[in-house]
This record gives structure tokens, sequence and C-alpha cells, in this order.
């Protein structure tokens, strides 16, 4: 396992790099992920080829794929009561709404979608949960779009995200320690980052080394 790890490059923190190097990719994003790095190839599906919706649960990756898309093409994110000038549809070509829930106004994602598929423009979408929609004609469109699902984090993503973040520490940690922190520890990267800190400052602090003893002892005085 270590000497597959060596071979992947990326960094995965608390700020976005935006660089397709530094995304971990897995069995549970590498068809989203896919999507965005071979844009603007195989986008969307007829009759909205330039709109792909990407759904998840919460953080799985949906904004840092985003993110990646909005530096690879320069998109605009939109936020709610956003005005799409005939100024802002000459300056871009993509679009993006990231995180579409109920607290949206349904007129204005309509009204969002159909300037920018009548001016030939991208959207990207995403959101956790669909919402429940009243207005048929967005309805209608929603459901002709390209979605695709990224799952929860799976085991091979949390097994490099935690030899990385331990690698960024210097630290070399055994396959026992990342096995067992990959049973425990919560599926969200940012609880996955704020724990293995604490237990790096941990280390430093009492200067023992990281075993599951040790992991167990720190982790009894942390809320996952």
């Amino acid at each position: 396992i270590k000497f597959i790890m060596e071979q992947i490059t990326f960094s995965l923190n608390n700020q976005l790099s935006n660089n397709f190097s530094d995304f971990i990719e897995s069995s549970s994003n590498r068809l989203a992920f896919q999507y965005i790095r071979e844009w603007p190839n195989n986008f969307g599906v007829f009759p909205y080829s330039k709109v792909l919706i990407i759904k998840g649960p919460k953080s799985s990756g949906k904004s840092f794929l985003a993110n990646l898309w909005a530096k690879k093409t320069h998109a605009l994110s939109l936020k709610k009561n956003h005005e799409l000038t005939n100024s802002i549809l000459e300056h871009h070509q993509a679009f993006i709404i990231d995180g579409f829930d109920s607290t949206w106004r349904e007129r204005d994602i309509l009204h969002y979608f159909n300037i920018l598929h009548e001016n030939n423009k991208y959207l990207l979408i995403t959101l956790t949960q669909m919402p429940k929609l009243n207005l048929a004609d967005l309805s209608s469109r929603i459901n002709s779009v390209n979605k695709v699902d990224i799952s929860m984090i799976d085991d091979e993503l949390m097994r490099i995200l935690i030899f990385k973040q331990f690698s960024n520490f210097s630290i070399v940690i055994s396959e026992e320690v990342i096995n067992y922190l990959v049973k425990i520890l919560p599926r969200e990267v940012p609880k996955i980052l704020s724990i293995i800190s604490e237990i790096n400052q941990n280390s430093l602090i009492s200067k023992r080394k990281i075993t599951i003893p040790f992991i167990k002892q720190i982790l009894g005085n942390c809320i996952l």
C-alpha cells in the first residue's frame, strides 16, 4: 500500500488548491472527475449538452470539483438573486450553481437555466439532494440533464487521504494505524483533517509515536 500511495501526487487540505493533479481520485468520484477533467467533451446530454449536475453527500468533493472546473473554464459562480446581464454573458462561457437546494427560488433557477441555454453557455450544478420542485418547466429541464453521483468517501480515498496528511507532517504511519483510522474516522474530509491534526499535535507535545493505543487515548477527548 505504501508503494502505491507514494506514486500519487495530491494535496487535500482546508484550502482548495484547484489543481487537477491535487484531486484525490477514487471509485467514489471517478466518473464525476472524468466529466470535469475531459470538459468540454462528453459533458451533457441532448437536448442540454452543456449542462451537468453533480450530486453527492456533504464533504464528498462536489465543491472541489466545481472549483477545478471553474479554474479550467473561468466559470462564474452564480449566487442567489444574481443578475445575468449581457456583459456577464459576453465575458463568461461557463457558470456554476454550487449547492442548489430548496432555499433557491425556483423561478431564478429556471431563468438562469433558460438564458444560459439560449446563449449556448455551460452550466454546472452541484447539490446534496434534489429538492422537491414545484415548477413543472424547471422539473422537466432538470430531469433531462446529465447527472452523475459522488458516493460517500470510500476506503480507498480515506487511506490515501490519511497517508498524505501524515506525510505532510513528515510522519511515517504504519498500515495497521491507517486501517484502524479508516474504520473509526467519520467520512467527512474536514473532520478527518481536523482529527489527524489533533493526533499530530498531541504526538508532538507528548513526544510519543502514533500507535493505535495512542490514537484511542487522543480520540477519547475528540468529538467525532
